[in-house]
């Protein structure tokens, strides 16, 4: 315990103030926490995509804020010099729809944690029909009630609608036809992702969804990749002020990039703990 106390005690003596550190002294705090693994092949280039993204993520001043703020994507091709920094994020899904728009520039976003689909009672019921009107218009009404989900989303004003669960086929074509890029079964954390890219409340009931619950993103983007596995399509939702960012590491599918990746996430905790510290001590491995 003594022996403790006198290393705490020499390591605070030693550590340096970082609270006005320049991007250089960051830079060689991820270069030394590189030092070793397989990121370090990356050289600078990695090293300051690293810094750029603990910066993004440390500038936006949210509670307990960290690493987890930073998503890693395997971009599946080339090598790490084709490696990047998205201001946002990047999903690894196809479009529900080929007809839909693959580019937006600033695009009101909205978040939406519920189905766009009829409720489903919990027990089964059985509806006797005995005449064709009977039929038509119960289907009707049906129609009906899809359409004032419809509307009630289109009223909001948004071009990007993201939900968290399952969108009734009906909707999302009238919704695509109205102009609209419809992003289903995202699931609860990928819905949360999205609204701290986008600045986005996440929209609970339809009744509540309006303009102020909106975000938006400066560009939303489909990336179409071909590679070993045949076609891939990427999502690119990008946004100045996001809360979130994602380095995008070059490189294939395989374990070499796992490697890398386990290496950035070391440096971006190293970055982001001398960030939210305020000291840095020098020397590697310390």
């Amino acid at each position: 315990r003594e022996a403790l106390q006198v290393a705490l005690e020499v390591a605070d003596q030693r550590a340096e103030d970082a609270s006005s550190a320049s991007r250089e002294r960051w830079l060689d705090v991820a270069r030394t926490a590189m030092t070793g693994t397989s990121a370090e092949s990356g050289g600078d280039a990695l090293a300051s995509l690293v810094v750029d993204a603990a910066m993004q993520v440390h500038d936006a001043a949210l509670p307990g804020l960290g690493h987890e703020r930073v998503r890693m994507a395997k971009r599946g091709e080339g090598d790490l010099e084709a490696s990047s920094l998205l201001k946002g994020l990047v999903l690894e899904r196809r479009l529900p729809l080929d007809r839909q728009a693959r580019r937006l520039e600033h695009a009101p976003v909205a978040v939406i944690t519920r189905a766009l689909t009829l409720e489903k009672g919990v027990r089964d019921t059985e509806i006797e029909v005995q005449e064709v009107d009977q039929l038509d218009a119960f289907m009707e009404a049906e129609a009906s009630l899809l359409d004032a989900i419809t509307e009630k989303v289109l009223a909001s004003g948004a071009r990007l609608v993201a939900c968290a669960k399952e969108v009734d086929q009906r909707v999302l074509h009238r919704l695509v036809d109205s102009g609209c890029v419809v992003l289903p079964d995202l699931e609860r954390a990928g819905a949360e992702d999205l609204a701290d890219v986008a600045g986005a409340q996440l929209c609970e009931h339809l009744d509540d969804l309006t303009p102020e619950m909106l975000g938006h993103v400066d560009r939303f983007e489909v990336e179409t990749l071909e590679g070993e596995d045949g076609r891939r399509e990427r999502l690119h939702l990008e946004h100045e002020h996001s809360r979130l960012a994602t380095i995008d590491v070059g490189g294939g599918h395989g374990t070499a990039t796992e490697e890398v990746i386990r290496g950035l996430f070391d440096a971006l905790r190293s970055v982001l703990g001398g960030m939210n510290s305020g000291r840095l001590l020098l020397g590697g491995g310390s």
